[in-house]
């Protein structure tokens, strides 16, 4: 098998999440064919001697971080706005369009 010769910036940051949300997130994008990279991060690096003394944190701090493909970046939306609805896209994700709030209509009182 061939190395990867892409640069490390090809694919577009979705966000991280947690493992039960990324693991849903990850299932849907491979069933629609999206190419999508992951790291994961177990945070063992992160704990303390006193947390690793009582066993750790494994569990509260493992995360997802998922990566699409830019060719892919519509439908992986798509698959985003089925799964999690409305709700706010990954926080510290520069994958997903922005709207100023100020563009809301008020609703009438």
């Amino acid at each position: 098998m061939d190395a990867d010769n892409s640069p490390p910036n090809a694919f577009l940051i979705m966000g991280t999440y947690s493992v039960i949300d990324g693991r849903r997130l990850l299932e849907a994008l491979e069933e629609s064919s999206v190419e999508f990279e992951v790291e994961f991060h177990d945070g063992a690096g992160d704990i303390t001697p006193f947390q690793s003394y009582t066993g750790g944190r494994f569990g509260q701090a493992a995360q997802i971080t998922i990566h699409v493909a830019p060719t892919d970046k519509e439908n992986a939306e798509r698959i985003h706005a089925d799964l999690f609805g409305d709700c706010l896209p990954n926080y510290g994700s520069s994958f997903f369009s922005q709207s100023n709030p100020t563009d809301v209509p008020e609703e009438p009182v």
